[in-house]
């Protein structure tokens, strides 16, 4: 049985830029066991992933002990990420095959040293991340250009998404319109004065404008423009009921 290991230990986004490529390998490889690698925030993206087999948390505070988990010399580790710490981690998850992209597009070249295969260099100045990611795949074979993203929510979380969208007085048929003003970094957060300049000129008609949050201080931002907007601040959502909001 071929084993593939999946390594993409972080962001939330991409996590979510690294599904095509799942996609592409599980079409590729319908009867191989796909593992994946990530950091505890991105579990609650992949729970919603039909098609892994294994998903490991890889604990930040227990870093090596954690890769014990993961070994396993009859298995080819991809690594999404492309730096030292995810190259690391897939030497250190003993994999036979351990493949990463070249050093002209890696984030940190270092990590190159803990491959035994590379993919050939290319421009990436005017392609999306997840043809990156695609990339990767070929040297398996694989090209592909779908962009698939095998998310599966279950009704619960739908009807849960529903229940607090109508406490805020949403009915049925109106348009959602979703203002994210979360960003994990600050420097990737716009000031409240760019939402609300936004915000005014997205007028649509019969549509239902929800600000989104993640932190205490998303939270505080979305507060500071609904105030002058009058748009709705929307509840604490979970991951799982953000991605069935933009499903909505």
């Amino acid at each position: 049985m071929d084993r593939f290991l999946i390594i993409r230990l972080s962001s939330l986004g991409d996590i979510i830029h690294t599904l095509p490529a799942f996609s592409a390998l599980r079409r590729s490889f319908p009867d191989a066991e796909i593992r994946w690698a990530v950091e505890e925030k991105g579990k609650e993206i992949l729970d919603l992933v039909p098609g892994i087999d294994e998903v490991f948390v890889i604990n930040k505070n227990k870093w090596l002990r954690s890769t014990r988990s993961i070994r396993g010399r009859d298995q080819t580790a991809l690594d999404f990420q492309g730096l030292v710490k995810s190259a690391l981690l897939a030497y250190l998850s003993r994999s036979r095959r351990r493949i990463g992209f070249s050093r002209e597009n890696l984030k940190e070249p270092l990590a190159s040293v803990f491959y035994t295969e590379r993919c050939l260099s290319f421009p990436e100045e005017e392609g999306h991340v997840i043809s990156k990611n695609l990339k990767l795949l070929e040297i398996l074979d694989i090209k592909e250009s779908r962009f698939e993203f095998p998310l599966r929510i279950p009704d619960d979380i739908f009807h849960s998404v529903r229940s607090k969208l109508s406490m805020m007085g949403r009915q049925n048929g109106r348009r959602i319109v979703v203002y994210n003003v979360g960003a994990a970094w600050e420097t990737k957060r716009w000031f409240p004065e760019k939402w609300i300049e936004l915000i005014k000129m997205v007028r649509l008609p019969d549509a239902f404008p929800v600000l989104l949050w993640g932190g205490e201080d998303e939270k505080r931002l979305a507060e500071t423009v609904a105030g002058r907007t009058r748009v709705g601040v929307a509840p604490f959502l979970s991951i799982k009921e953000v991605i069935a909001l933009l499903r909505s």
